[in-house]
């Protein structure tokens, strides 16, 4: 996927072959400090990235609002998007994907392994929001992490299952995997394709945790367990009813099931998820599951939307590890 750029104005410019992409790297600052940081401090430093983007990088793109994924995604443009690195990238981001001495690809990945617990829960509607300007290292770095803490977390009171962490990983694994040339035709398609297929793989990955996090209302089918109802926008569902749709299932998390800080959360994420796609806040849910059907059935090509899923995945995850 990509918007067509203009060339960057003015200043120093390298350009460097990434693992999965071309990099323009511009004259660069200094990163984010270290230390113990908030996630109103997060927040600010990311709308920061949003709010200068491209302007403050340095460079002109077209588009109606200048955000490269974000215009991509609600114009329908298939096309292949470049990454460009620069000052932005190193005064917001908390992990540059590349070191701003060595413009080498970047392994500090410690300012997010390092955040608290109670910042990493709320991290992912924070990502939404810089969600518009790409998926960046930010994302990759703590959705790796994210793995990383699920597979060494022993879940008491959620009923996952090592074939839930396993599947989450893969759709991760999707993401992060490095496109380069391979001999066999078969792989290689594969490679160049992965973000589409952690789309694909993405939907019954979250709509599995959604339903693990409701165990007390419906079961691992998603029936309705007896006794209890399940608040969807479309109504409520009784005993017996089917539950499949994971729309259904976070509005009943963020209305009835939901502890009152996951709630929040839900509530933040969807007003991002509102902005981004440009679609009103009442419709997130439906919308969203709605495109699983359109994709699966051949309508339409999924493009970045892996970004929003796992979002919204993570963010569950780290609230069953925290009992939220």
């Amino acid at each position: 996927m990509s918007v067509v750029l203009d060339q960057p104005m003015g200043g120093s410019e390298r350009v460097i072959e990434g693992k999965n992409r071309t990099y323009i790297l511009t004259h660069v600052d200094s990163m984010p400090g270290d230390g113990d940081l908030t996630i109103d401090e997060i927040s600010q430093s990311y709308q920061r990235y949003v709010d200068g983007y491209p302007h403050d990088a340095g460079f002109e793109m077209h588009g109606e609002t200048g955000l490269p994924l974000k215009d991509a995604v609600t114009s329908g443009d298939d096309s292949r998007l470049m990454h460009i690195v620069s000052d932005i990238d190193f005064e917001c981001l908390l992990v540059p994907e590349i070191d701003r001495e060595s413009a080498k690809i970047s392994e500090n990945k410690e300012a997010i392994r390092g955040l608290k617990d109670e910042v990493s829960f709320s991290l992912p509607v924070q990502l939404m929001n810089i969600q518009k300007v790409q998926i960046s290292s930010d994302h990759t770095t703590y959705w790796e992490y994210t793995v990383e803490r699920v597979n060494g977390h022993k879940f008491t009171g959620y009923p996952i299952t090592p074939d839930d962490i396993r599947q989450f990983e893969t759709v991760i694994s999707l993401v992060l995997v490095t496109k380069t040339s391979v001999e066999d035709r078969n792989m290689r398609t594969v490679l160049q394709n992965s973000d589409s297929i952690a789309s694909y793989l993405a939907y019954p990955t979250l709509e599995g945790i959604a339903k693990r996090y409701c165990n007390e209302y419906v079961t691992e089918a998603g029936v309705v367990k007896k006794g209890k109802k399940v608040n969807t926008y479309r109504g409520e569902r009784s005993h017996g009813d089917r539950v499949n749709n994971f729309g259904y299932l976070l509005y009943h998390i963020e209305t009835v099931a939901g502890s009152p800080d996951l709630q929040q959360e839900l509530q933040e994420m969807r007003a991002q998820v509102s902005d981004f796609y440009n679609w009103d806040e009442d419709e997130v849910y439906g919308r969203l599951a709605g495109f699983r059907n359109s994709w699966l059935h051949g309508e339409s090509y999924a493009k970045a939307e892996y970004g929003t899923l796992i979002c919204y995945t993570a963010l569950l995850l780290w609230a069953m590890m925290l009992e939220k």
